[in-house]
């Protein structure tokens, strides 16, 4: 009977995770604007990466919107 009904709703389900994922990219986004993460670098010598936490959670939070997107449209 659960699964039925997960089966039944899964479209709407697929909407508000996608809902849920633009929220908390959209968080994200804000707390790269408002300085909430430092500019603390760090780097990875073996692969040439020097990263901040700014920019991790810039990148993070495009892809978690890009992933909401996506799973808007599909549902």
């Amino acid at each position: 009977m659960i699964t039925q009904n997960l089966i039944t709703n899964f479209d709407s389900l697929l909407s508000v995770f996608g809902l849920l994922l633009l929220f908390v990219a959209i968080v994200m986004m804000l707390g790269a604007r408002f300085k909430l993460f430092d500019n603390t670098r760090w780097e990875w010598s073996e692969f040439g990466i020097v990263s901040t936490p700014k920019k991790n959670a810039q990148i993070i939070s495009v892809l978690l919107a890009v992933m909401g997107i996506v799973l808007m449209i599909l549902s």
